[in-house]
């Protein structure tokens, strides 16, 4: 991909991680991914989003609501566990 996605969560909740952070998304939500930011999503239930792909940097339309929370050991065994299940 040679640009930036946009999401938006539809329905159910899911954890995105990124180089930047982690990001809990839930109905309503929607997340900016920058041209280059690697990303995996991490889900425990079924959970739906739209993903728009542009091929050109796509500009900041909204406030942020909130951001990447940092990494930490006890944040990922957390979000691993849930998943496992």
């Amino acid at each position: 991909m040679d640009g930036d996605e946009i999401q938006y969560q539809t329905r159910g909740h899911r954890t995105l991680l990124t180089q930047r952070g982690i990001v809990d998304l839930g109905p309503g939500d929607f997340i900016r991914i920058p041209l280059g930011i690697a990303h995996a999503d991490v889900g425990d239930e079924s959970s739906e989003y739209i993903s728009l792909l542009s091929y050109h940097e796509l500009p900041q339309v909204a406030d942020t609501s909130h951001t990447g929370e940092p990494y930490s050991t006890a944040r990922l065994d957390a979000i691993y566990s849930k998943a496992a299940r």
